[in-house]
């Protein structure tokens, strides 16, 4: 019995002198800093990958009805038009890329089965930056993401006239 209005009385003396309410500001600087603001980057991270993907299935899919040539030209549709298109007018514009993305298209196995695969390479910045003394990729530096998607070409049999001809 003297140990519960030991305690009792501990805790009301806590209460009145306020020491809860000091520990309330250091207590939210961690879960901001450590909860929070992480997950929020995280969001951020999907996003951009999300629409980084986005756009490595429309470069896969106009390469596939495009001729090898044509595909492979620096400055093509593939490799030029469709990530400047993404980028400045598209759902790119959500995504935190600073710069354009890089791309290469290569081609695989004889004409009437032929793969395409197209490979871009983005560099992705987080939302806020979180202040730690080391570098942590997705919480104070970039993200770097290799997407490659392959595909079924279109055939020329099927075609008839080449599309990028």
């Amino acid at each position: 019995m003297f140990t519960l209005n030991k305690r009792g009385s501990q805790l009301a003396s806590r209460k009145s002198k306020g020491s809860v309410l000091a520990e309330f500001g250091p207590a939210l600087g961690i879960l901001l800093i450590c909860f929070f603001f992480p997950l929020l980057n995280l969001l951020g991270l999907f996003t951009s990958y999300g629409a980084c993907y986005l756009l490595n299935t429309a470069q896969t899919q106009e390469a596939a009805l495009l001729r090898e040539g044509a595909a492979k030209d620096p400055g093509g549709l593939i490799i030029k038009h469709i990530p400047e298109h993404w980028m400045n007018r598209g759902i790119g514009r959500f995504a935190l890329v600073d710069k354009m993305p890089t791309t290469s298209v290569s081609h695989t196995g004889i004409e009437p089965h032929r793969l395409i695969t197209v490979v871009t390479k983005f560099d992705c910045r987080p939302w806020l930056v979180v202040p730690l003394p080391v570098k942590v990729p997705g919480l104070n530096a970039p993200v770097s993401f290799h997407i490659e998607n392959r595909q079924p070409a279109e055939s020329a049999i099927n075609r008839g006239k080449p599309r990028g001809a």
